[in-house]
C-alpha cells in the first residue's frame, strides 16, 4: 500500500478501510475481489473473517491499532436489528470536519439526527438522490453527479430522543466490547419503546407505511416517527391524551374491551422494558377519564397491569364487589368503577 493513513479519533475499521482504498485509488468493485480471494468476504460476519480482515489491513497499514478499531459487522450476529448494513448514512458536516472519517454510531439505525449540528443525517446524494453506499463513500462523491459527499445539503431538524442517546452514549466509544455493553445496557432498551409508541403516533396513514417497514422510508420519515415516539416517551401526559384517543375511537366502533384494546400491547407492558407505558394506562385509568359505560376489563388483565397477586385481587372483588363483576365471557368489571376497586384494594 502506497498510501498508509494515520488512524483518526473516533474512526471505525470501516471508516478507515474506505479512506484507505480511496487514497490508494481501490474501487469498491477491486476491494472486494481482492479480498474474498486472498484475505476474507469483506461483508462476511463471521468473528474469524472479521479478524482475518483486521490483521491483513494493520499488517499492510503499519496501523496496530486497526486491531483495536470498533467493527461494525462483529455486531450482525447479536445485533443486526438495531443497525443498518444495507442503508449508508452520514453527516456531511461532520464528514466534512473530520476530514472524511466515520463513526461506528453512524451505523445505529436509530442514528437519525447529528445532535452536533442538529441536521438529519443523509443516505441519498441531496443533488440528485442516488443512493449512498461504499463504493461512492470511497469515491467521496456521488457515483451518479459527481458532487462531492462533503458537499451535500442538509436540513436541519429538531433531535429525537434515540439520535441524541446514540451520541451521548457511543460517541466516545472506542473499543467493541465497551460499545457492546453499552449497547445492551443503555440502548437497546430505550429503542424499544419505538415498536412500542410508533404505532400510536398516527403516522402510518399518512406516510403509508408501518415503522416495521422501514426500508421503505425515508430518514426523514423515520425522523417523524422516532421524533413523536420521543415525545410520547418523554412526556406521560401527551401519552396517556393519546391512549385517551385510541381508547375513544375503539369504543366507538364497538371495541368494548380494555384487555381486547391493547392486546397486541400485551407483552409491552408485562415487559420490564414497556414499563413507562405499563404506567401510562395505569394512570389513564386512574384519571378517570374512561368514563365509558360499556368498556369493560377483565380481573385478570388488571391484575397484571398493576403487578397485584392475581388470585388475591380477584377473590378481593369477589368478595367487596360481586355485584360489579361480569361473569360472561369471563371475570369483567366496568372500567368507570375501577379507579375505586383499586385505591380499596391498595389500602
Amino acid at each position: 500500500m502506497l498510501v498508509r493513513p494515520y488512524i483518526k479519533d473516533g474512526e471505525s475499521f470501516q471508516s478507515y478501510l474506505y479512506r484507505c482504498a480511496r487514497l490508494n485509488s481501490w474501487t469498491d468493485n477491486r476491494l472486494k475481489q481482492f479480498l474474498r480471494a486472498e484475505v476474507a468476504p469483506l461483508y462476511s460476519y463471521k468473528a474469524d473473517d472479521r479478524e482475518k480482515l483486521k490483521n491483513w489491513l494493520s499488517n499492510i497499514s503499519g496501523r496496530s491499532k486497526v486491531s483495536s478499531l470498533i467493527d461494525v459487522w462483529l455486531f450482525y450476529s447479536n445485533f443486526k436489528e438495531y443497525f443498518d448494513f444495507s442503508r449508508f448514512k452520514i453527516c456531511p458536516s461532520c464528514y466534512a470536519e473530520s476530514s472524511r472519517v466515520i463513526p461506528a454510531y453512524w451505523h445505529l439505525r436509530a442514528y437519525l439526527v447529528c445532535s452536533e449540528h442538529k441536521t438529519l443525517l443523509t443516505d441519498i446524494c441531496t443533488s440528485c438522490g442516488e443512493n449512498l453506499t461504499p463504493e461512492s463513500v470511497i469515491a467521496g462523491k456521488c457515483l451518479s453527479c459527481h458532487t462531492d459527499i462533503a458537499d451535500f445539503s442538509t436540513k436541519r431538524v429538531k433531535p429525537d430522543i434515540y439520535s441524541n442517546v446514540a451520541y451521548d452514549v457511543f460517541e466516545s466509544c472506542k473499543e467493541q466490547e465497551i460499545f457492546s455493553r453499552e449497547l445492551e445496557r443503555s440502548y437497546i432498551p430505550l429503542l424499544k419503546s419505538i415498536s412500542i409508541l410508533a404505532p400510536l403516533t398516527g403516522l402510518a396513514s399518512e406516510i403509508g407505511y408501518e415503522y416495521k417497514q422501514r426500508r421503505f422510508l425515508s430518514i426523514e420519515q423515520l425522523h417523524q416517527y422516532q421524533f413523536s415516539s420521543s415525545e410520547l416517551y418523554q412526556s406521560s401526559e401527551k401519552l396517556s391524551e393519546c391512549l385517551l384517543k385510541v381508547v375513544n375511537s375503539c369504543v366507538s366502533v364497538g371495541r368494548v374491551s380494555l384487555a381486547n384494546i391493547f392486546l397486541k400491547k400485551a407483552k409491552d407492558f408485562e415487559d420490564d422494558d414497556g414499563s413507562f407505558f405499563r404506567q401510562a394506562i395505569r394512570e389513564l385509568i386512574m384519571s378517570e377519564k374512561l368514563d365509558h359505560e360499556e368498556l369493560t376489563a377483565g380481573l385478570s388483565w388488571v391484575a397484571r397491569l398493576f403487578k397485584y397477586d392475581e388470585k388475591a385481587f380477584i377473590q378481593f372483588v369477589e368478595k367487596e364487589y360481586s355485584s360489579l363483576i361480569m361473569r360472561k365471557p369471563r371475570e369483567n368489571i366496568l372500567v368507570l368503577h375501577l379507579p375505586e376497586v383499586i385505591k380499596t384494594f391498595e389500602s
